[in-house]
Formats: C-alpha cells, structure tokens, sequence
C-alpha cells in the first residue's frame, strides 16, 4: 500500500480508537507532507515521503535530548511515543554491517581511499541506504573506514 494511502487509513483508524497521540502525530506528518509538497510544487513520490518522514523522526529526537539535559522527563516521554508513531512508517533501520558492505562498495566504486573525498563518499553512501540508516550512523561509520 503507497505510504500516503497508509498513513490516511492510520489516521482514521486512529480516530476511531481513541488514540490521542497516534492521531495527533498523523495529522501533523500529513501536515508537513501537504506544506513540502506546496513548497516543492511536486507531488511527492515515495522516496520524498520517506525524507520528510525522517526529518520529523530526528526532530523528535534532538528535542529528546534537549528535553532530558532540562530534567524534563514528561516532555521526553511524550517526544519518545512520537518518535515510535514515525518509526512505524520507516523502513527497517540497517545493521552497521550492511552499512559498512555499502561503504565499501562505494569506496570501491569511486576509488576512494583517503579522507579529503569523505564527502563523495559520505554522499555516495546515503543515497544507496537512503531512510534505512539515521545519517549520523552512516557518517560514524564513513569516518571510520576512512581511518
């Protein structure tokens, strides 16, 4: 089922059980979608969609930690069942291991082996992973293998 279609029928399903934090957090995903795809004058295609998704994803957790370094637990918490509402519509997260076997394949690839190309292949990797890796996991592993 397309992403749009899902998150709709989740909003409804939603709705109607009740679920006050679920609802909330649909309505404003397909907020930030409808505002993205105004700015981009596009319809947004899957991969679109998935960005986007990401981005709210990792708002919620910098707003996590600011949270937790102000000793307020309750704004945390509510951050965190957010964060697990969005999690639902990514695909599963790659193992380090998967994301090192792209690195090096890329590497490969390019011909890269020292670190002022970190940038070729830092952009290399993330558009083969994707929103199947956070981008500072692929970063960290990234200067890892240029080392």
């Amino acid at each position: 089922m397309d992403i749009l279609k899902q998150i709709e029928e989740d909003t409804k399903n939603a709705m109607r059980a009740g679920e006050k934090v679920r609802l909330q957090v649909l309505r404003s995903l397909k907020s930030v979608l409808k505002n993205t795809e105004i700015a981009k004058q596009a319809v947004l295609n899957e991969s679109d969609i998935l960005k986007v998704i990401a981005s709210e994803l990792k708002k919620r957790k910098e707003s996590i930690e600011a949270y937790m370094k102000a000793e307020r637990k309750e704004l945390a918490e509510q951050e965190q069942k957010e964060s697990e509402v969005l999690q639902d519509y990514l695909p599963e997260q790659m193992t380090d291991e998967e994301i090192d076997t792209v690195i090096k394949a890329k590497a490969d690839t390019l011909g890269i082996t020292n670190k002022k190309d970190f940038g070729k292949l830092m952009g290399a990797t993330m558009k083969e992973v994707g929103a199947r890796a956070d981008g500072n996991r692929v970063k960290a592993r990234v200067e890892a293998f240029l080392e």
